[in-house]
């Protein structure tokens, strides 16, 4: 239901902003389902609030390093979705989100990694427009799995 108010209202939801991230915290402690739907819909707001996009990032990348499995594939699929939907318009903040997911590769548990390695093969399978540093990480990180 979310998904679909920040489809056809989001900017009324753009003024609900300091609610969001209020709730936004809370997003680690839901099951993992309900928890990415959540997520995806609060994606749109990125581009249109700065304050959000800093709060969401840093969220992520705290979640990235949670002891749950789950908080960190949350975090995996936020940052690989951000990049899929070119939510992240500068060239250095696409640089950090393929930096993040690297990271979260080489730290990755046996049972996590497979999923990192999807959502980076979804990256460029989506042809995201991610400037050419950011994508030559990627597929460095792509190539050091095949090695």
């Amino acid at each position: 239901m979310l998904l679909a108010i920040s489809h056809a209202h989001l900017v009324e939801l753009h003024s609900h902003v300091p609610q969001l991230l209020d709730w936004s915290v809370c997003l680690s402690t839901l099951p993992l389902d309900c928890a990415t739907h959540v997520l995806v819909a609060l994606l749109p707001l990125v581009p249109l609030h700065a304050g959000f996009a800093r709060h969401l990032l840093l969220l992520l990348r705290k979640m990235l390093v949670s002891p749950e499995p789950r908080g960190r594939k949350l975090a995996v699929h936020g940052f690989s979705a951000l990049l899929c939907a070119s939510l992240l318009p500068e060239p250095a903040a696409q640089q950090d989100a393929v930096l993040a997911l690297r990271a979260a590769a080489a730290a990755a548990s046996p049972a996590l990694q497979p999923h990192v390695f999807a959502s980076l093969r979804g990256v460029v399978a989506a042809r995201a427009r991610v400037a050419p540093a950011a994508f030559a990480l990627l597929l460095d990180s792509l190539l050091l799995q095949v090695r």
